[in-house]
């Protein structure tokens, strides 16, 4: 992580990103009523609802990863959410999905 001048890190897993406010948290609680919500090697939460986008990250390459993820996409898909899946390619990111 870099923190720019002028920038710190506080307390309750709150950390200040290129002078703009990133929460860090291990609760489904949207305390700082964010737009995006990432999710990281497998992370879930309860509910997307709140959030104007959810992006799952996860390792493409571990096969437990990708079927965990896939686990996920067909329950949000099944819950009515719009998806899209982007994979990282030699000359980017593309659209798959």
């Amino acid at each position: 992580m870099t923190l720019r001048r002028g920038c710190h890190m506080g307390q309750r897993k709150m950390a200040i990103l290129n002078c703009s406010l990133s929460w860090l948290d291990t609760t489904d609680e949207n305390a700082n009523g964010a737009q995006f919500l990432f999710l990281a090697d497998g992370g879930v939460t309860s509910d997307v609802s709140s959030f104007e986008r959810c992006f799952d990250l996860f390792d493409g390459r571990d096969e437990e990863a990708v079927a965990s993820a896939r686990a996920r996409w067909k329950s949000l898909k099944d819950e009515g959410h719009d998806l899209t899946y982007w994979q990282q390619g030699e000359r980017g990111w593309e659209k798959k999905a």
